[in-house]
């Protein structure tokens, strides 16, 4: 039943937000927008955005800077991909033992992996090596 609740709560505007403030935590990219913010900048395009071709995604001009009011613009993604000059590799944010036994929790209530990487902002690959056991195997 809570599983049910956090994969239908991350669908919601509120939950949207809470992820793209995970993947931009992710990527070492300030996130300074509130949910008002957020919501007013995406406005009536948030239901065709997307990480697909032909949705649509929050950009920053030139790709730089922080994700703030002044700095954003929703595009679609082959543009965003366009515009991007020399992407860095992605990095997965750090865990914490203690975010270790509760990854583990949800893995055996059947919580998917992509849920679970996006409620800890890491990928879902970060997950499936926790649940192999190629990595945090002493915790």
């Amino acid at each position: 039943m809570i599983k049910d609740y956090r994969k239908s709560w991350l669908k919601t505007p509120k939950g949207l937000h809470y992820a793209q403030k995970c993947r931009a935590k992710q990527r070492g990219i300030g996130f300074f927008l509130t949910f008002d913010e957020w919501l007013e900048v995406w406005g009536y395009c948030l239901p065709y955005r997307g990480r697909n071709a032909g949705n649509l995604c929050m950009c920053r001009y030139g790709d730089k800077g922080n994700y703030e009011v002044g700095n954003v613009y929703i595009d679609t993604m082959e543009n965003n991909v366009k515009i991007a000059d020399g992407r860095k590799k992605r990095t997965n944010a750090k865990l914490t033992e203690e975010d270790i036994p509760e990854i583990r929790n949800l893995i055996e209530d059947g919580v998917s992996s992509k849920l679970i990487g996006e409620m800890f902002c890491i990928s879902r690959q970060s997950v499936n090596d926790i649940k192999s056991g190629r990595s945090w195997r002493l915790v």
